[in-house]
């Protein structure tokens, strides 16, 4: 199944969206931990709440591809946070291999998203939609 480069895009931001959940739960931790309950307990921030279940979201869809390097690859670096180029260290090839077997491994995961969930079209008008209503929320 060939994939076009914006469903890769969709898939990769797919799966950067793990870090960036993270990165809302620690934010969300730090400010009730500071500054009391401002944040996620006292208004009932919808984003705090969604955030774990789309992280297992992500950790699913890449524990579910079939095992193989880029599989590993896209654990490393996606889920762990690791480089590509720590990833390059980690499996013991060069820097322009790891990039290479990330490309591979993006096109392998984008023709499971693809499979899984339907066409990009379909996702990009939720994204659409979702970043209508975040610049909404002042």
């Amino acid at each position: 199944m060939m994939v076009s480069p914006e469903e890769i895009k969709i898939t990769e931001n797919f799966l950067k969206s793990y870090r960036l959940n993270q990165k809302l739960l620690r934010l969300d931790r730090y400010e009730r931990e500071f500054f009391g309950a401002v944040g996620s307990e006292a208004e009932g921030m919808p984003e705090t709440r969604l955030a774990r279940p789309r992280m297992y979201d992500v950790r699913h869809f890449i524990m579910s591809m079939p095992n193989s390097d880029e599989k590993l690859l896209l654990y490393y670096h996606y889920v762990r946070g690791q480089s590509v180029e720590k990833c390059a260290d980690l499996f013991g090839i060069s820097r322009s291999s790891a990039f290479r077997k990330k490309k591979a491994a993006l096109v392998l995961a984008a023709e499971k998203y693809v499979a899984e969930r339907g066409t990009a079209s379909k996702f990009t008008v939720n994204t659409q939609s979702v970043n209508t209503r975040e610049n909404q929320v002042v």
